[in-house]
């Protein structure tokens, strides 16, 4: 079997399969692991690899792009956890609800959606494990309803943020659910700057049982003064809480009866008044706001307790064995609360304009998922904005994407899932609000471009001039039918879904790639930067799917693969892999001088003047096949002596060292040589052929008659040292 054929089950068989049964369930980490290991290790064997691959290189995005499971359910569920979401009807519902029992669940004072920094404990919750794989990737969620359901509103200082103890908090969620505390101005005596005591709390709580537990006794140390307990200390009291509008707070209601109980925070004595009203006048009659209670003080427990005051200060009888104690209060002495509410008069204004100026021009930075058909859809959706009310609209474009997706979302009703899949969907979302908001009639046209039609050179010198200019900025929360949007990096998603996380992973395997030692060895330059090799063609090149499927390809494929890896069955190599069999056998059985590794390869005095025969011969096989390309034209015979010099030139350069040499073998092409053949040809794609072509000559005569001569010496060598097949299938355990 080929590794295109291998390549073939895997990705068009296994994998979907796999996708459409976990499409309702959840893969940990290791279980995705787990199961991408059985097939990673098949793969290879089909491919004739050894495990020491590592599989990012098989992952690599230019070489076979092979999924790993988890990249798979990201991809997948990230995708459909989007689609539930906007999701008008039982389905999106069903899925808010479980989001918000996640939220309840972990007691998270910060929207969940929003806020990709916090791993939430969402076990059977498939919804829950979701969103944790979403913000793993840096993936949020925008929208009206999601910042309707999801932000709480009950303070301005949560509990966790005080704490800054992610371990301590998660142990109090227990604890702070059941009194449904999730703010620190839910404990705060706004109106006296205090905290409450902790019996207190448990009163208006109705769960009085339990011992004060530690995040009170923390936050109790953090914000209360030491020198003056329970006052707030200097830099908490000058924060603004919500007030709680405790009922002791609260301004004493004339219509209280007799025998009600009342409470207030008395600031001289530092302490709480509670008491029984046992008289109180007419408040339709009397002007006087005395009431006359009987004291009761707090029990110094755990639980909290009024006992009946023998003594006071205050007392209007004889403090000695009483056992009673009663005291006029006033209504005044109780801090007063605002308990209504106001209403806000909107400021209006009216003005007169004249006719309406149409703009002649108009240009603006754009920023975010930049690309030739986004500014395109910006600059329809600017244009239309100054476009009068129940008008037709003529727009001259050079797009022919964006006149095929204009055409596409005016002349049908498409549903949430297939206006997810159109690329600016955002921006088409508003296009098509603005048309049926002014009733207008727009008509695209397409334009050749840089063809001189003249207000289409005059938009692409604006275009040009636009680039320093500040971007225009949408407002992201303010999603149109859609109920939430996904979002990175404070930007919104404004691609297909599934495609961006494709980009994602891409990346990811080839940050992952590059980051090995063997790769760093090989390749001193960042594959990222296109600067320092032809990426672009190097990925072409390795490419799985630039090969017929044979045999033969395959087996071209594979040593171009071990030969990047440094993964040929040198003798070095050999030693690592088996230890006890190759630890005494690392001499080049052809030359019996020095260690054979991969630079040994390009190095050994035996094979010098084979290979200089091959390299010459790939010189020659360029130059002729350059020369028929350009014998039509009349600039050949100026330029015949000059190619052959450059050429020639660039032949020295590569073979100066021998990690150039392996790098150009390898198909990294360096862009200087490139310009340097484009200076005498005039053409690039020509210029990269040439040295595309003379790489991979050369990489095929090495091939077919160096590596496979060090292969028939080998396996003598290893007869020679009583080396049997038996020997090497086993695996050494370490």
């Amino acid at each position: 079997m080929t590794d295109k054929q291998a390549y073939y089950i895997i990705i068009r068989i296994l994998l979907p399969r796999i996708e459409y049964r976990m499409m309702n369930s959840y893969l940990n980490s290791s279980t995705c692991k787990r199961l991408t290991a059985k097939y990673s290790q098949t793969f290879k064997n089909l491919v004739q690899v050894t495990r020491t691959v590592p599989n990012s290189a098989i992952r690599h995005p230019g070489i076979y792009n092979l999924k790993s499971i988890s990249e798979l359910q990201n991809e997948s569920q990230i995708n459909g956890l989007i689609h539930r979401l906007n999701d008008a009807g039982s389905v999106g519902t069903s899925t808010f609800i479980c989001l918000k029992d996640i939220q309840l669940l972990n007691w998270e004072p910060t929207n969940i959606l929003i806020n990709d920094k916090i791993k939430l404990n969402a076990n059977n919750n498939l919804s829950g494990q979701i969103l944790n794989i979403a913000h793993s990737l840096g993936i949020n969620f925008q929208g009206p309803r999601i910042q309707e359901l999801f932000q709480w509103k009950g303070g301005n200082f949560s509990i966790k943020v005080v704490l800054n103890n992610d371990k301590l908090y998660k142990s109090s969620v227990k604890s702070l659910r059941h009194r449904y505390l999730l703010f620190l101005d839910q404990i705060i005596d706004t109106h006296n700057n205090i905290i409450l005591k902790w019996p207190m709390i448990g009163v208006f709580t109705n769960v009085s049982r339990g011992k004060q537990p530690n995040w009170y006794k923390l936050i109790d140390n953090m914000i209360v003064d030491p020198t003056n307990p329970p006052k707030l200390s200097s830099s908490w009291s000058s924060n603004t809480y919500i007030d709680s509008h405790y009922l002791w707070t609260q301004p004493l209601n004339k219509k209280c009866s007799v025998k009600d109980w009342v409470g207030y925070f008395d600031p001289v004595e530092s302490t709480y008044i509670w008491g029984y009203i046992t008289y109180k006048l007419n408040y339709n009659t009397d002007t006087d706001t005395t009431f006359k209670i009987n004291h009761y003080t707090e029990n110094q427990s755990e639980q909290f307790s009024l006992l009946p005051c023998l003594g006071y200060n205050k007392s209007e009888f004889n403090t000695n064995n009483n056992t009673s104690c009663s005291f006029s209060i006033s209504s005044d002495l109780v801090p007063v609360a605002i308990t209504g509410f106001m209403k806000l008069k909107g400021a209006q204004w009216k003005f007169k304009l004249p006719c309406p100026q149409l703009l002649s021009s108009f240009s603006c930075g754009v920023s975010s998922w930049p690309s030739s058909s986004h500014a395109e859809v910006i600059a329809i959706f600017t244009a239309l904005l100054t476009a009068p009310s129940q008008c037709k609209v003529k727009i001259n474009t050079d797009s022919q994407t964006c006149i095929d997706t204009f055409k596409h979302i005016t002349t049908r009703s498409l549903t949430i899932r297939q206006w997810l899949r159109i690329n600016n969907y955002l921006v088409w979302l508003r296009i098509l609000e603005t048309i049926n908001t002014k009733s207008l009639l727009v008509l695209l046209f397409k334009v050749k471009a840089h063809s001189g039609v003249t207000f289409n050179e005059q938009a692409d010198r604006l275009a040009k001039d636009a680039l320093n200019l500040e971007p225009i900025q949408f407002n992201i929360i303010d999603t149109g039918p859609l109920s939430a949007i996904p979002t990175w990096d404070k930007f919104s998603v404004n691609i297909n879904t599934r495609n961006f996380i494709k980009q994602m992973h891409k990346y990811i395997n080839l940050y992952t790639w590059k980051s090995q030692n063997r790769i760093k060895k090989l390749l001193t330059d960042d594959p990222l930067d296109q600067s320092s090799s032809d990426w672009k063609l190097a990925w072409k090149l390795f490419s799985i799917r630039n090969y017929y499927i044979s045999i033969k390809q395959s087996n071209k494929h594979t040593f171009l693969f071990k030969l990047i890896h440094n993964e040929l069955p040198t003798l070095d190599c050999l030693a690592i892999r088996q230890p006890k069999v190759y630890s005494s056998f690392t001499i080049c059985p052809l030359c019996h001088l020095t260690e054979e590794n991969i630079e040994h390869l390009f190095l050994c005095p035996q094979t010098e003047n084979q290979r200089l025969q091959l390299w010459n011969k790939a010189i020659s096989y360029t130059t002729s096949l350059l020369q028929k390309s350009l014998e039509n034209n009349h600039k050949y015979p100026v330029i015949k002596n000059d190619l052959y010099t450059t050429i020639t030139s660039i032949a020295n350069n590569i073979t100066s060292d021998t990690p150039s040499l392996i790098k150009f073998t390898s198909g990294f092409i360096q862009p200087d040589y490139i310009t340097t053949i484009k200076q005498v040809i005039g053409s690039f794609n020509k210029s990269r052929n040439i040295l595309n072509t003379w790489s991979n000559y050369f990489r095929k005569s090495f091939f077919k008659n160096i590596w496979r001569l060090q292969c028939k010496v080998l396996i003598e060598a290893e007869k020679h040292h009583g080396i049997t097949n038996r020997m090497k299938r086993k695996r050494d355990r370490k």
